[in-house]
C-alpha cells in the first residue's frame, strides 16, 4: 500500500490542534494554572514531523525512520528548506544555528 502524504499531512495537522489545546492555559483556583507544557511540546514536535515527512513524500522520497527534527528538514530540496525559513520570517542563517539537541 502506498503510503498518502496528504493523509500524514492530515494527522500533523490533527496534532497540531493537539498542542494547541494543550497549550490553553486554565484556572484552577485564584493562585492556580494548569498548563500541559510537556505534551503540548510533544504534539509540536511531532506535528512537525509528520509534516516533513509528509514534505519529503511529496518530493518523490522516502522520508528515514528517524524524528530528528534537523536530518528530516535537510533531506528536503533546497527550494522547500528555504520556502519553509521564509514562511517563518526568519533570517536563514539564525534558522541554521537553532539547532536542537536530538538523540535521534
Amino acid at each position: 500500500m502506498a503510503t498518502d502524504p496528504n493523509r500524514i499531512s492530515t494527522q500533523a495537522s490533527n496534532f497540531l490542534k493537539a498542542a494547541l489545546r494543550c497549550g490553553e492555559q486554565r484556572k484552577i483556583d485564584k493562585n492556580q494554572i494548569e498548563w500541559l507544557m510537556i505534551p503540548e511540546n510533544v504534539c509540536l514536535a511531532f506535528s512537525i514531523e509528520l509534516n516533513l515527512k509528509a514534505l519529503i513524500y511529496h518530493e518523490g522520497h522516502n522520508p528515514p525512520e528517524i524524528h530528528n527534527l534537523e536530518k528530516l528538514f535537510k533531506q528536503l530540496n533546497g527550494k522547500t528548506q528555504n520556502d519553509i525559513i521564509k514562511e517563518l520570517e526568519i533570517d536563514k542563517k539564525i534558522f541554521l544555528k537553532a539547532q536542537v539537541p536530538d538523540s535521534n
